[in-house]
């Protein structure tokens, strides 16, 4: 369900409907959603880079939650991690994510939302703060979380 959003962009709205129907009816409820920058896992996914478009984001997001499903954001693509060793560059996480998120439709669909800084990131918690300080002050009204595979504490 992680591409719903491709299917949504690339084949409308119709075709994406039938895939979220299917999905309900075996009682799914919950969708991963972003980074909206693309390019992620290796950039193997996530297919659609919305961050030129956070209005079109915002009809998917809120298209998607019109399902009843309850989602969890991932903000940052892994490209945009420096290493275990060094942790993220908020600077360069600002330059290229600032203006998408800071737009106030954004900001509404985002308040209150599960919102995780990025995919598994294999780091020491010291080396998360600064990120993690830039997330709070850019979604203050997201409940965050940290998405962290076991034994990279």
């Amino acid at each position: 369900m992680q591409e719903i959003d491709t299917v949504y962009a690339t084949d409308g709205d119709a075709k994406a409907a039938e895939i979220m129907a299917a999905y309900v009816a075996r009682r799914g409820n919950h969708i991963p959603t972003g980074p909206v920058s693309g390019g992620s896992y290796n950039n193997e996914y996530p297919f659609v880079r919305w961050i030129e478009n956070p209005d079109g984001y915002a009809d998917f997001l809120e298209w998607m939650c019109g399902f009843g499903q309850a989602t969890t954001h991932f903000v940052v693509a892994d490209q945009f991690f420096l290493g275990p060793d060094t942790g993220w560059d908020v600077n360069q996480l600002e330059r290229e994510y600032g203006a998408f998120y800071r737009s106030p439709r954004i900001q509404a669909l985002m308040d209150g939302r599960d919102v995780c800084l990025a995919w598994e990131t294999y780091a020491a918690s010291a080396r998360m703060v600064a990120a993690y300080q830039w997330l709070c002050d850019l979604l203050p009204k997201s409940l965050l979380w940290w998405h962290n595979p076991p034994g990279h504490l």
